[in-house]
């Protein structure tokens, strides 16, 4: 066949260059498969891979999505129960020896602080963590007095007994 603009009555399939589009299905940017998904020679071109691929893509990044939103509700849940932990121990050393926060959920679906204080207080005994308990001095001004106590002058007197 040649490239000229006169009709033939040819039977034989077109050689040049030009594109062809199905008459019948417009080709679309969802319908195209990918270089991965193209047809072998000889084959049908598969119409299911490429929506196939579609939902792929879809359930990996609700995926993600799923795993982003569990690790902040884990973070979360880490964040309350750290807020109810004993003074005496501080929430990384507790999250070091607790590794399920979901022990931690009571009945009502709430925290259970008695729970979470028990067992931090426990384990910080278990630890060794327990404060040294001294005299509380919430301002410098307002220093507790610890009990009677010999004045200068009476100590170069004398008068104090050891």
């Amino acid at each position: 066949m040649t490239t000229t603009d006169t009709p033939t009555t040819d039977t034989a399939q077109d050689t040049t260059n030009t594109p062809k589009q199905d008459a019948q299905a417009p080709s679309t940017p969802e319908q195209d498969p990918t270089p991965q998904e193209a047809p072998q020679a000889g084959q049908e071109r598969p119409k299911g891979n490429a929506e196939a691929a579609k939902y792929r893509v879809r359930a990996k990044k609700a995926e993600a999505s799923l795993q982003d939103l569990q690790e902040r509700y884990d973070d979360l849940l880490k964040s309350t129960i750290s807020a109810h932990l004993h003074p005496d121990m501080p929430a990384p050393v507790f999250w070091k020896f607790v590794d399920d926060p979901l022990q931690f959920i009571g009945e009502g679906g709430g925290i259970d602080a008695k729970r979470v204080k028990e067992r931090s207080l426990e384990l910080a005994k278990e630890i060794g963590l327990a404060r040294p308990r001294g005299p509380y001095v919430p301002d410098i001004a307002k220093t507790p007095k610890l009990g009677p106590r010999p004045a200068w002058n009476a100590i170069l007197k004398g008068e104090v007994e050891d």
